[in-house]
């Protein structure tokens, strides 16, 4: 009631001084709360409106090395001595990119046929504090969101709306087979302006390698109801992991919808998926789990094959799918050829609505007899969900014409080349005189001392032969041992990016330090392991909740920084790999992981 009654008479004060608002000044400015800012401060921009009554919508500034994060439009009408004035102030929190000179440009506004325009504002970006402020940013998949001030909406609301925003979540299918693509589609509807960023937190999705997407900046409008919304979809696609039921969690949306209520906070509902294991009938023998639809080329530079020089054949994978899980294919090489090794690389493309690339495997391989040979074919097998068969890529066969060379092989390939009784030498052995001979000799001190070296030889080697049966009768246990020493050699590394100012390839590698290690310590796969999933196998382990939170820090701030490199300075390096050292140093004498 007391909000009505400071509505009513604002308003019949704004009747009264209607009169005069023809003899006021319009004034039109811009200021700041501070001129110097730290890279990780916030500050406030204010544009200030006064003489008239009416709320009109300035067209915003131009900013240079600056971001707006959040948006507030404020009035208030004062009366002095019987003079009434009224002013209307848009805020702007903004936030700087990088140090150095940062500017904002003049704002303008048109006011009964004339133009007003504010005064441009020079600011100092000095290194950040390390103290940074906290407010609600979006979550980074919202970053493109452009909510606050849309000509969509009216400049400000004056009653209240019913439903001002909606939320919806939905997925392509809800029966899937294992690895195959499902895409799940977050929608925000918002019928008003919001009086910041709002607040997004996306589903739980355990049980699934998840790719975000990215973000159409383009909105849309719908109609639900007979109510116009505008539209925003943030897209991620999910590959189930394992057969069974498998539930997508709620996800939350906070909004504020004006600076003088409580936030709003919208929850989606859980979205529980069939996933079905692959059939059997049919699978071919060289299955590996491949699912999708794809293509295979391969590539070889057939000029100057020389025995003994090694060359290159290069096998590229496109299509859709989960690009990172696809396995070698298996490759045929005719007589004198030999693998030495494979590598491959993604090129993952990331779309609206899927997820597609290419996958390319280099072999390198060793001629080691001339004449003609050939190789390949290379093969791929893979399950192709639309058509629910399994199907085999085929490439083509290259022949070959090995030319001879002077180049050496190595030792083992020679061995291969040599004819069957080659270098066989027929000995004829006199035992009784040998044996004399031998007995003779094998009292002597000299033997004796060689006899014990040889002895302590075998032992060191026989030792060694069981400590590797151990180690391979329990793998586990290997990784357990062998993690603090890999990750003490992973951190040498990241130390050697940072001296060498490459912070990118160092926020990369201490990162992988880390969960490589947590890994090898706990026995999972590191791999593509999202916060949620490292969260929950620490608490399994044991881990207490205090270390589990600080991992889950370092995890977030090296996302954070690798999709904003521009917050990373020596010193946050330096603290990241302190931070680092500890969490190994902490896990390897504090925890007791299951086995």
């Amino acid at each position: 009631m007391k909000k009505i009654g400071k509505f009513i008479v604002f308003s019949l004060a704004l009747l009264v001084c209607c009169g005069l608002a023809q003899a006021e000044d319009v004034k039109f400015n811009a200021s700041v709360d501070k001129t110097t800012v730290a890279l990780d401060e916030l500050f406030n921009y204010t544009l200030t409106l006064s003489g008239v009554y009416i709320n009109y919508a300035p067209t915003p500034p131009s900013f240079s090395n600056l971001i707006p994060v959040s948006q507030i439009q404020a009035s208030n009408l004062s009366v002095v001595n019987g003079q009434a004035r009224a002013s209307i102030y848009y805020t702007y929190t903004l936030q700087p990119t990088k140090i150095g000179s940062a500017s904002i440009g003049s704002a303008s506004i048109a006011i009964g046929g004339n133009v007003y325009h504010s005064n441009p504002i020079n600011i100092q970006v000095v290194k950040a504090t390390g103290r940074s402020q906290r407010v609600h940013m979006p979550s980074s998949v919202l970053d493109e969101f452009n909510i606050l001030s849309d000509p969509f909406f009216s400049s400000f609301r004056r009653s209240p709306v019913t439903d001002p925003i909606q939320v919806e979540i939905n997925v392509s299918r809800t029966t899937a087979y294992v690895n195959q693509m499902v895409l799940l589609t977050f929608t925000f509807l918002q019928r008003v302006n919001l009086a910041q960023m709002p607040n997004y937190v996306p589903p739980d999705t355990t049980g699934f390698w998840t790719v975000n997407l990215p973000m159409s900046k383009k909105q849309r409008e719908v109609t639900i109801k007979g109510v116009r919304y505008l539209a925003q979809d943030i897209k991620a696609a999910l590959f189930p992991t394992t057969a069974g039921q498998l539930t997508i969690g709620p996800a939350t949306l906070t909004a504020q919808i004006d600076p003088f209520s409580s936030p709003i906070t919208l929850k989606t509902k859980p979205i529980v998926l069939h996933i079905l294991p692959l059939p059997e009938n049919g699978k071919p023998d060289d299955f590996s789990g491949a699912v999708g639809r794809y293509s295979l080329t391969a590539l070889i530079d057939q000029q100057g094959i020389q025995r003994g020089k090694p060359f290159t054949l290069k096998a590229k994978i496109a299509g859709e799918g989960n690009l990172s899980s696809l396995p070698e294919p298996a490759l045929e090489l005719g007589e004198g050829l030999r693998k030495l090794s494979v590598t491959s690389q993604d090129n993952l493309i990331k779309s609206y609505a899927a997820v597609a690339g290419s996958k390319t495997f280099e072999y390198v391989i060793m001629p080691i007899k001339e004449g003609s040979s050939k190789i390949g074919p290379l093969r791929l097998s893979y399950f192709d969900p639309a058509s629910g068969q399994y199907k085999t890529l085929v490439s083509q066969v290259f022949p070959l014409n090995v030319q001879s060379s002077n180049l050496p092989l190595p030792k083992e390939m020679e061995e291969e080349l040599k004819p069957a009784g080659q270098g066989d030498l027929k000995v004829t052995v006199d035992w009784k005189r040998a044996l004399k001979r031998i007995i003779r000799v094998f009292i002597q001190p000299l033997l004796l001392a060689v006899l014990a070296i040889v002895l302590l030889v075998w032992g060191v080697w026989y030792g060694v032969s069981k400590y590797q049966s151990v180690l391979q009768a329990d793998p586990a246990g290997y990784r357990r041992r062998i993690a603090l020493g890999v990750a003490k050699k992973r951190l040498k590394k990241s130390r050697a990016l940072l001296n060498a100012k490459k912070e990118k390839d160092f926020i990369a590698d201490i990162f992988e330090s880390v969960v490589h290690y947590l890994g090898d310590k706990f026995s999972f796969s590191s791999m593509g392991i999202t916060t949620d999933q490292l969260k929950a196998v620490l608490a399994q382990k044991g881990v207490g909740d205090d270390l589990q939170k600080r991992v889950e820090d370092f995890v977030l701030e090296c996302d954070l920084l690798r999709f904003t490199p521009a917050l990373l300075d020596r010193k946050k390096a330096e603290e990241l790999f302190l931070t680092a050292q500890k969490l190994i140093v902490e896990m390897e004498e504090g925890s007791a992981p299951s086995k």
